[in-house]
């Protein structure tokens, strides 16, 4: 019997976390806690605002800011991986700090995610 991934699985009491790229995730196994990168958060969000504009339940906007967060610190590291200075994105979260190199990969997905979370605040307003 194959086990879903849910959002629940991915948050911690106080932040968002995505599946390391350290390793697979394999149903009843642990994974490694550190590797976490921009796109995989982004693609959380993407899909969460598929879903909520498929079914429209405020649950998944919710959902879509707590991952947002992740970028503003509210990560397992508690720092900051979106740069407010140069608009670009760090490339990740690894054991002990983020991984400060910024590329286009990481910048375009955050700035993917960012328009995603604005459209919705938009039409709230």
């Amino acid at each position: 019997m194959q086990q879903q991934i849910s959002f629940t699985n991915l948050t911690q009491p106080d932040y968002f976390r995505v599946i390391s790229n350290q390793s697979w995730y394999e149903p009843g196994k642990l994974t490694a806690s550190t590797g976490e990168q921009p796109i995989d958060v982004a693609y959380t969000i993407i899909a969460l605002s598929e879903f909520y504009v498929c079914f429209g339940k405020n649950d998944y906007l919710t959902k879509m800011t707590r991952a947002f967060e992740w970028y503003l610190g509210r990560n397992q590291l508690n720092q900051i991986v979106y740069n407010p200075i140069s608009g670009g994105c760090l490339y990740g979260i690894e054991a002990k700090q983020v991984n400060i190199n910024q590329g286009a990969e990481a910048t375009t997905t955050y700035l993917m995610a960012r328009n995603r979370i604005e459209k919705h605040q938009r039409q709230q307003d």
